[in-house]
């Protein structure tokens, strides 16, 4: 009967025991009355709610997991914070590790701990499909790394992209590079070191892969930033210059003007390493703008923008002026006027709207004004089939139909299609 009249009935392995009551705060999730255990405790409050009508526990909510540091058990494998035991060693210290935010102790981090050989892992007992995700699991879990030796060095240029470290290759030379500067930047110094180069490309100072005060280039453009982190200590600036400042185009740091603003900016790329943003980037929050949906153009900003979506979304995110969509602007009609007829520019001059294509400003007229236009007066072409035009005419003439075209394009296009000549010489 529940499926025929679509009924959810939930599924129990026994029948309750109504002699015995079973306990909401048990820490294994087990209904004394079913004889059943739940693996996760929400599972379990909502049985003891569904089937036997208990109230909701006030206690179920556990605290913060993140706040709460549990005492690690190897042994019974429990988590005293979360009351639940786990079934494995591996999911165990993981749940520490990655729930808790828990660090393991230098017991279980002891080179010992650990085969390399067989990519074995005493601690949590489990082995490794590779080396590479065996090295991944010794640095997320243990946070630790085997002992490198001078063979197990990865070689920056190797041909192959094959790191020998973490026993993988790679598909290409860019993601090798960022597997080295990721997982082996610390044994491989010279990645962020740099090459000697006093005469950059044009690419290296366009990709950011040059630095100008050690006159150094690198591989990869992360590679330089690095380089920026770990040997000059600079991080990225943001750099917006604006339109009233009379120093605009003047670099303190060099003490030199530059007769262009474009010149400037680009100094300040190339040299100084600074993010320069866009001209359309400059904001002036300090004018509160006036609203006009019309013309869609912020006065503050000195910009105008394409569409009303646009323009409501900047005055919300940079202006914080929060205004409802106007409906009645996108749709702006006025019935008792009576609009010129515009057979070019497509111009409701009632609704004060220009309609970008005809066929969208035919139907507003017809819908709207009640107005139907007429059709064009468009001669048909008078074809004389005994005259054969001349594919290679100069002036695009079409003796045939006595008609003439603007460009060679639109006089092939003729051809091809009235009178069957696609490609033809005559």
């Amino acid at each position: 009967m529940a499926d025929l009249n679509n009924i959810r009935v939930p599924l129990i392995k026994t029948k309750p025991d109504p002699s015995k009551t079973p306990d909401p705060n048990d820490a294994n999730n087990y209904c004394l009355s079913c004889n059943s255990t739940f693996s996760r405790r929400f599972n379990y409050i909502q049985h003891l709610v569904e089937i036997h009508h208990m109230p909701r526990p006030k206690s179920s909510k556990l605290p913060n997991p993140k706040n709460t540091k549990p005492t690690i058990d190897i042994l019974s494998l429990y988590c005293d914070t979360c009351m639940k035991t786990y079934d494995t060693k591996k999911s165990y210290i993981h749940h520490l590790v990655k729930l808790h935010e828990m660090i393991l102790p230098k017991v279980y981090s002891e080179p010992s701990n650990f085969d390399a050989s067989s990519l074995y892992c005493k601690v949590c007992d489990i082995t490794c499909i590779n080396k590479f995700h065996f090295i991944g699991h010794l640095r997320r879990i243990h946070h630790t790394a085997l002992p490198s030796s001078p063979d197990q060095i990865p070689n920056t240029d190797d041909k192959n992209n094959y790191c020998i470290t973490c026993d993988i290759t790679l598909c290409s030379r860019s993601s090798y590079l960022d597997h080295l500067s990721s997982h082996h930047l610390e044994e491989n110094p010279e990645l962020y070191q740099g090459i000697d180069c006093k005469n950059p490309s044009k690419e290296d100072v366009r990709f950011k892969r040059y630095c100008a005060d050690c006159h150094k280039k690198f591989l990869r453009k992360r590679l330089y930033h690095i380089h920026l982190d770990k040997i000059h200590g600079i991080e990225r600036l943001n750099c917006s210059p604006t339109a009233d400042d009379p120093d605009v185009n003047h670099c303190t740091l060099c003490d030199k003007t530059f007769q262009k603003k474009v010149v400037y900016r680009r100094h300040l790329i190339s040299v100084h390493n600074m993010l320069v943003l866009s001209e359309k980037a400059i904001i002036n929050r300090n004018v509160t703008p006036v609203v006009d949906f019309l013309k869609k153009y912020c006065n503050a900003c000195d910009r105008v923008y394409t569409t009303l979506k646009y323009y409501q979304s900047h005055l919300s995110k940079y202006h914080h002026i929060e205004s409802d969509r106007p409906k009645s602007v996108s749709r702006r009609v006025n019935r008792n006027a009576i609009p010129a007829i515009d057979e070019i520019n497509s111009v409701c001059t009632a609704c004060d709207k220009t309609y970008t294509t005809r066929t969208t400003y035919k139907v507003h007229l017809y819908t709207i004004h009640g107005i139907v236009l007429p059709k064009s007066n468009r001669k048909a072409l008078q074809i004389n089939r005994d005259i054969i035009p001349d594919f290679n005419d100069k002036n695009n003439h079409c003796a045939s139909c006595n008609k003439n075209f603007s460009c060679r394009t639109v006089y092939n296009c003729h051809l091809a299609t009235i009178h069957d000549m696609r490609g033809k010489k005559y």
